[in-house]
């Protein structure tokens, strides 16, 4: 509600004396003006319309009207966002922010609007603002609500300061014009003209369609039409350019600012398309969505196996045909399968066991595959001629040891482990970006070293796009962890555990290792080693 200047809290009063003391103002003075007057977030609660209805995007009431500037307060309850816009006929003003807000600031050129920041404000923290600020303000808790205050200028109004000002609409590519509230999915008669808006990037279209796929949920509207945009191919070449212009030729990201909003953008997304489109079953686990996609990755980055393993097979004058095999980590049986049409193995010699139901459904069609770990070998009680295993570091530091010595248990004697490990530099090589072969899978890596109990590993986490299905879908695959042991003492392990002799080679040119190696340069090792007793 609006009121006279002299039935204000102190603090605001200070605002309005000396606004209209000043005879030139611009945004720092503004802020200033703000920063003295020692404004606390219940001086604002009488106005903050924290019951706003849910077709307005947040809560917004004029305090003061003092002609040529305005003061305002604004109340967001969690999941509240404006839309993306400007501040109409704004000259200069500031805002206060009495809570953890979410704001982002736009770079908009003629026919381009891109993604400047996304950062989160501190309660009390003010930030100047002019008509040619584009920014957004939102509310990401989901318990907290909080208000914020606002003033608005022009010397050269008398009134409606902030009237026709911008929403970027980026879901329909249209700017709208609206005297009222900038909210996120506004209404038709709020807008009172539109015009052809400029195209966002991906990471900024994307992140536009999320906010207001959540806005319709919570206003509980029709979200067909936003849903139907939110898995739309039209938008995979734009997506493709996008994160190809920001990486190297390794794939190695070469812009993080840009890389870690689109990130952390996929992430909601892929939340937000698994409430609207996933139903998992009981019997689903956390490889569940990775299993569909796993061939078309792993297959990238992967070929240096199956040409590591024919060497070796050749060098230790094994018969591929009649020898048996077991795939300790076998995924979806993508190497069984490899190793069966490249060497001719016979598909009833090779066996695999993986902890994830959802990869064994799918390894069941190649290979002979059951439900288990590295850690089962001695209670199946059996033997093979090879075992192989690349996922040893997947298992906590306590239990790698025991499960080297479960890998000798489960090769016959005389016969080979074969399997390869990372150096604890692995993460130089380690690609932010995978793209495979058909380009109908890309793969975005953020890999980081962590200290667990005093040992590093090796964090990947991973966002999954894809369009095998003919739509857009986005999986969040989580965090997966991978010790890095040193060299020695994985050494140390399988000569203890075999009674032989290790040889190390570098996996990707196959040169060996000199027992004092620390890394190699592709920073990946084959292990090869006979079992003697």
């Amino acid at each position: 509600m609006y009121m006279p200047v002299d039935d204000l809290p102190s603090s605001l009063r200070c605002i309005v004396s000396a606004v209209e003391q000043k005879i030139a103002l611009n945004s720092a003075t503004a802020k200033s003006i703000i920063e003295q007057a020692n404004v606390r977030a219940e001086d604002l609660v009488r106005w903050a319309p924290f019951d706003h209805p849910q077709s307005d995007s947040y809560g917004r009431a004029l305090i003061y009207d003092g002609g040529f500037f305005e003061l305002m307060a604004m109340a967001w309850r969690p999941g509240d966002f404006s839309a993306i816009h400007d501040h109409g006929y704004t000259q200069w003003g500031a805002v206060q922010i009495f809570g953890p807000a979410e704001h982002a600031v736009f770079r908009v050129d003629t026919d381009e609007i891109t993604t400047a920041s996304v950062t989160h404000l501190t309660p009390g923290q003010i930030i100047p603002v002019s008509h040619k600020l584009v920014h957004q303000m939102g509310n990401r808790t989901e318990s907290t609500r909080f208000v914020s205050l606002h003033l608005y200028g022009n010397h050269q109004r008398k009134a409606n300061i902030t009237a026709d000002a911008r929403v970027f609409n980026l879901t329909e590519g249209l700017i709208q014009r609206t005297d009222g509230g900038v909210f996120l999915g506004l209404s038709e008669d709020a807008v009172k003209a539109s015009e052809p808006g400029p195209k966002p990037d991906y990471a900024t279209w994307l992140r536009d369609i999320v906010l207001h796929a959540k806005r319709l949920i919570l206003a509980d509207r029709p979200i067909t039409a936003i849903q139907r945009h939110l898995v739309d191919t039209d938008q995979w070449d734009l997506f493709s350019n996008d994160v190809s212009s920001r990486v190297d030729a390794e794939g190695h990201v070469i812009d993080s600012r840009y890389w870690n909003h689109l990130r952390n953008t996929l992430i909601e997304a892929a939340h937000l398309e698994q409430v609207l489109f996933e139903q998992h079953s009981e019997h689903s686990d956390e490889w569940t969505t990775y299993a569909r996609l796993y061939d078309h990755i792993i297959g990238t980055t992967n070929d240096f196996i199956p040409r590591y393993i024919t060497k070796l097979f050749h060098a230790k004058r094994i018969e591929p045909s009649s020898c048996s095999l077991l795939d300790i980590g076998c995924g979806t049986g993508w190497l069984g399968k490899t190793l069966i049409n490249t060497l001719g193995m016979s598909p009833a010699h090779i066996e695999g066991i993986d902890p994830s139901d959802a990869m064994i459904s799918i390894a069941s069609e190649r290979i002979k595959a059951m439900q288990g770990s590295v850690l089962d070998l001695k209670t199946i009680g059996r033997q093979w001629d090879i075992t192989f295993c690349n996922i040893i570091e997947y298992l906590p530091h306590t239990h790698v040891e025991e499960a080297i010595q479960n890998l000798a248990y489960a090769t016959k004697p005389g016969g080979l482990f074969i399997g390869d490990f990372l150096t604890q530099d692995h993460i130089r090589w380690y690609p932010h970006l995978i793209r495979s072969e058909d380009n109908q899978v890309i793969s975005l890596r953020h890999p980081s070293l962590v200290n667990r109990d005093g040992h590093m590993y090796q964090e990947n986490e991973i966002v999954n796009l894809s369009r095998l299905s003919g739509n857009v879908r986005v999986t969040y695959e989580g965090r997966h962890y991978r010790y890095l042991p040193p060299l020695s003492k994985i050494r140390q392990y399988f000569r203890s555990a075999f009674n032989s002799q290790v040889e190390m080679f570098d996996a990707h040119s196959m040169h060996e290792l000199l027992e004092s190696a620390e890394t190699t340069e592709s920073t990946r090792y084959v292990i090869c080693v006979r079992r003697n007793n």
